[in-house]
C-alpha cells in the first residue's frame, strides 16, 4: 500500500514537472517571439514613417504603403496614428483617406463588434480619431451610436468622442448626456470634444440641465460649461446664485463673467458680496472685478479694509479692474493686507515714491 502511494506521488510530481516545463517553454517561446517582433518593429517603423511622410504632400505611389499594410499591419497602423499626432488640416485628411483606401477604417468597424472588450475599445479609440474626417464619419456613425450603449464605460467614452464630430445636434446631445452622468474623470474626457458645440448645447440641453431639480446634474453641467472657458449664452445663472446650494452658487458666480451681462447678474453679485459663507463672498468679489461692476465698489472697499488676507487681495485685484474709481480707492487705502507693495503690477500705485514719479508730477509737487 505504501509503495503504491509513493508511486502515485512520484507520478503526480512528474505531471506537475511536465506542466511547469511546458509553461516555461511556452513563456520562453513567447518571449522570443516578442523580441523578434520588437526587432522587426524597430527596423520597419522608420521606413513606414518615411513612406507616409512622402505620401502626405501629394505622392500617389500607394504600392509601398499597401505592402507595408499587408506585411506589417500592426506596425503600419501604429505608424498612421503616430503621424496623425504630428499633422493637421489637409495632411490629416489625406492620412485618413489613405486609411479608407487601404481598408483600415473598415477593419476597425469590424473590430468594434468584437466580443473582446480590449479589441472593441481599441477599435472605437481609432474610429474616434478617424471620425474627424467626414467620409470616415459617414461609415462609422451608426457604430458610434451603438457604442454609447456598450456595457464597458471606456468603450462608451471612446464612441462618444467619435460621435462628437457629428453635425447632428441630437447626437451631440447624447454625448453631453453621457458626460453629465459620469464622474469628474468622465466629464474631463468628453468636455474638450464638446467644446466646438458649446453655443448650441447651451441653448438646449445645458439650459435644461441647469433647471433640473437634481443638484448633481446641475453641478455637472456647470463644471462642463466652466471647463469650456468660452462665452456661453446662459441667461438664468442669477437664479442659481440667488436660490442654489452653496456649491452651485459658487460655480455659478465663477461662470458669470462668461455669460452676457445683465442687470439681474450685477444685482445678484452685489447681494452675494454680503453672503455669510466666506467662499461665496470670495467668488462674488472676483466676479465683480471681472464684470467691472461699479455698484460693487463699496462692498469691495469694505473687504479691502476689513477682510482677511485672501479677501483683501481679491478685493484689491477687483478694484484694479474698475477704473478710475477703483484706482483712486487703491491709492487712498494702500496695498491690501499682507501684500508687499511690489507684489504685482496691480498694486504698482502703492510702490511709487516721490523720486519715482514722472517729471510733470514732480514739478507739481
Amino acid at each position: 500500500m505504501i509503495e503504491r502511494l509513493i508511486i502515485a506521488a512520484l507520478l503526480m510530481e512528474l505531471c506537475y514537472g511536465a506542466v511547469l516545463l511546458f509553461l516555461l517553454m511556452k513563456a520562453l517561446a513567447r518571449g522570443a517571439a516578442y523580441r523578434r517582433r520588437a526587432e522587426t518593429s524597430a527596423r520597419v517603423r522608420p521606413q513606414i514613417r518615411e513612406a507616409l511622410v512622402e505620401y502626405l504632400p501629394g505622392s500617389n505611389n500607394l504600392e509601398t504603403l499597401r505592402n507595408f499594410a499587408k506585411s506589417y499591419h500592426r506596425d503600419f497602423v501604429d505608424g498612421i496614428l503616430e503621424v496623425h499626432n504630428a499633422v493637421s488640416g489637409g495632411a490629416r485628411d489625406r492620412l485618413w483617406e489613405l486609411s479608407l483606401e487601404l481598408g483600415l477604417v473598415h477593419d476597425w468597424c469590424n473590430d468594434s463588434r468584437s466580443r473582446d472588450r480590449t479589441k472593441r475599445w481599441l477599435a472605437f479609440e481609432r474610429l474616434a480619431l478617424a471620425c474627424a474626417y467626414e467620409p470616415c464619419r459617414r461609415i462609422a456613425g451608426d457604430l458610434q451610436l451603438r457604442g454609447l450603449e456598450d456595457p464597458d464605460v471606456e468603450v462608451r467614452f471612446a464612441a462618444a468622442r467619435g460621435l462628437a464630430y457629428s453635425a447632428d445636434i441630437e447626437e451631440i446631445k447624447q454625448v453631453f448626456e453621457l458626460a453629465i452622468s459620469q464622474n469628474s474623470l468622465g466629464r474631463v474626457l468628453l468636455t474638450e470634444s464638446l467644446r466646438p458645440h458649446a453655443v448650441a448645447l447651451c441653448a438646449t440641453v445645458v439650459s435644461e440641465a441647469l433647471r433640473s431639480t437634481d443638484e448633481a446634474r446641475v453641478q455637472s453641467a456647470l463644471e462642463i460649461a466652466l471647463a469650456w472657458e468660452r462665452a456661453v449664452p446662459l441667461m438664468d445663472l442669477h437664479r442659481l446664485i440667488a436660490d442654489g446650494s452653496p456649491s452651485i452658487r459658487q460655480l455659478s458666480l465663477r461662470l458669470l463673467p462668461l455669460v452676457p451681462s445683465s442687470p439681474e447678474n450685477e444685482s445678484v453679485v452685489i447681494r452675494a458680496l454680503s453672503d455669510k459663507m466666506r467662499s461665496t463672498a470670495l467668488e462674488a468679489v472676483v466676479a465683480a472685478g471681472r464684470l467691472r461692476i461699479e455698484a460693487a465698489i463699496p462692498g469691495l472697499t469694505h473687504f479691502l479694509k476689513w477682510g482677511d488676507q485672501e479677501l483683501s487681495r481679491a478685493a484689491a485685484d477687483a478694484l484694479a479692474d474698475i477704473p478710475p474709481r477703483g484706482w483712486e480707492i487703491l491709492q487712498e487705502f494702500g496695498p491690501p493686507r499682507g501684500v508687499a507693495p511690489t507684489l504685482s503690477p496691480k498694486t504698482q500705485p502703492f510702490t511709487l515714491t516721490r523720486s519715482d514719479r514722472p517729471a510733470e508730477v514732480k514739478a507739481s509737487v
